[in-house]
């Protein structure tokens, strides 16, 4: 299967994903709502949300794995894939069970993080204690990142809707028959285990030594001067372990700054909801969750985009191809903005409907939320595809700093903004941190690094905006006044919108250049010639 050929089998996996898990979160969040109440609603938000912290204790180790099993796979050679799989076991492993201890250490404080009554703060600890029992199986999470490196993500993507399926239909039966926020990390620590185990079977298919990264090496030591076995298999074994050394020293100065880099994009996804809970109350994070759910659909669907053709980008760098390179990674940097524009602006013009046919008027947050959403919808992905291109070529130490001050303005103003703007702070730091950040800067750190244009990746982001402006002037007078009453309606009002985008995207956003391209690429995935089966 030719690069783009995987590409396009990675991103329709991904889209498929996608579309079911809209489909099942507008079925089921609803429901759950219901069942739990606002307030143990909220507080399931803002625990998983927590816990997608404990990452961080990692220390970037599967970030710096991307790399170096990518320069592994590129050499074509077994020993060298096995040996970088050792290395970063034994780092997963220790990794996993720091996570462990201090997941075990939260228990008793889990209440001052996310203050809920007295009566459910029992509830609360006993759903933590349950999500402890999901972390050892996540020891063998790190062959996700081999099947991605072989440019296979369409697997983890089916294995991620199973773990959707199973992790649904448990909070569903749990949340019906009153199992509060226990049941909902049940539910989640059930499709986690479903996830981790079917990754590592893969690669365990394959003779992928996963088990034996997770055991601890013993180096063999001689006595007397002498090896203590055969001299052949002894020097087989020390220049395997040698090998195992160099990985490791290679994920070692990959890690650090790719921890560095993590921290600054938790900051940014994985703490909105956590500080609508601490400084607000759990209960406004229910109304926060529905009216950004939109938004936050659109966003991942553009990220995936990223997830689909990192491994591909990486290596047509590695390939040596620079030019079609940087080609390649501008053209899906305007592929992004694009699709993201597609789907925010009916998403932005018909929040209110949406989320009032779906969860209530009342869980209708504002449109400072929906416009704060629509914007890190729309930066985050496309700044993670250029994450994507520095991290391919190793240069995610000059990413660190820039990370570091988009954090702390993300901080700064989430906690400064929520007292005063409400659940509209969070989303508004992030923006304003990506804004001030990444936007502007990662284009000019890919020039001086890898020799792009930085008007180039500028204009392939910026260019897709004015036919949204446009298409929404257009498209808000033609509105009625309350907005859809109906879910046909809805539809058929988002239909227009976004059909109305796409055309005005095809003349105004594309080049004629581009035009030709894409018509030819559409064209031959409508009707497959006879030649392109590769």
């Amino acid at each position: 299967m030719s690069r783009t050929r995987r590409s396009a089998a990675n991103f329709a996996a991904s889209a498929g994903l996608s579309a079911l898990t809209l489909i099942g979160g507008l079925i089921a969040s609803p429901l759950l709502a219901g069942w739990l109440g606002d307030e143990a609603f909220g507080a399931w938000r803002a625990l998983s949300e927590a816990a997608m912290w404990l990452t961080l204790l990692e220390f970037g180790l599967l970030g710096a794995m991307q790399p170096v099993f990518a320069r592994a796979l590129a050499g074509g050679k077994v020993g060298e894939l096995h040996a970088a799989v050792r290395a970063a076991g034994r780092g997963y492993g220790r990794a996993t069970l720091l996570k462990f201890v201090v997941l075990a250490a939260a228990i008793p404080v889990v209440g001052w993080l996310i203050p809920v009554g007295a009566d459910d703060l029992p509830d609360l600890r006993l759903a933590t204690l349950t999500l402890l029992a999901g972390v050892p199986v996540a020891a063998l999470g790190y062959a996700r990142v081999v099947i991605e490196c072989r440019q296979q993500s369409y697997l983890v993507t089916a294995l991620l809707t199973a773990q959707y399926l199973v992790t649904l239909a448990a909070a569903l039966l749990l949340a019906r028959d009153g199992w509060g926020v226990t049941g909902q990390a049940a539910a989640a620590t059930l499709g986690a285990v479903a996830l981790n185990g079917g990754i590592a079977l893969i690669e365990l298919r394959r003779g992928t030594p996963l088990l034996a990264g997770l055991r601890p090496r013993f180096r063999r030591r001689p006595r007397d001067g002498r090896a203590p076995g055969p001299e052949g298999a002894e020097s087989e074994a020390t220049g395997a372990e040698e090998l195992e050394d160099q990985f490791a020293a290679e994920l070692r100065k990959f890690n650090g700054p790719v921890f560095l880099r993590q921290l600054g994009g938790r900051a940014a996804v994985w703490s909105d909801s956590l500080i609508v809970a601490f400084l607000l109350d759990p209960a406004a994070v229910t109304g926060f969750y529905f009216t950004r759910r939109a938004c936050d659909l659109v966003g991942t669907q553009v990220g995936m985009i990223s997830s689909a053709t990192w491994a591909g980008l990486g290596e047509l760098y590695h390939g040596g191809d620079r030019a079609a390179y940087r080609e390649r990674v501008a053209e899906v940097t305007k592929l992004a903005a694009l699709v993201a524009a597609a789907g925010l602006l009916p998403a932005v013009l018909l929040n209110q409907s949406f989320v009032t046919l779906w969860a209530g008027e009342e869980r209708y947050a504002g449109p400072l939320v929906t416009a704060a959403s629509a914007a890190v919808a729309f930066l985050l992905p496309i700044t993670f595809i250029w994450d994507w291109a520095l991290h391919a070529a190793g240069h995610v130490r000059a990413l660190v700093p820039m990370s570091l001050a988009a954090a702390a303005l993300n901080i700064a103003f989430s906690f400064g903004l929520t007292p005063h703007l409400g659940v509209a702070g969070p989303l508004l730091g992030t923006a304003i941190s990506y804004a001030a950040t990444a936007a502007w800067y990662e284009p000019l750190l890919m020039r001086r690094k890898l020799g792009f244009r930085a008007r180039d990746l500028y204009a392939a982001a910026l260019r897709p905006l004015a036919p949204a402006v446009a298409a929404g002037l257009i498209a808000w007078p033609a509105l009625p006044a309350g907005g859809a009453s109906t879910w046909p309606e809805l539809f058929v009002y988002a239909g227009a919108i976004g059909g109305s985008y796409v055309v005005l995207a095809w003349f105004a956003a594309l080049t004629a250049a581009e035009r030709r391209r894409w018509g030819r690429l559409l064209s031959r995935r409508v009707r497959p010639q006879r030649g392109d089966r590769r």
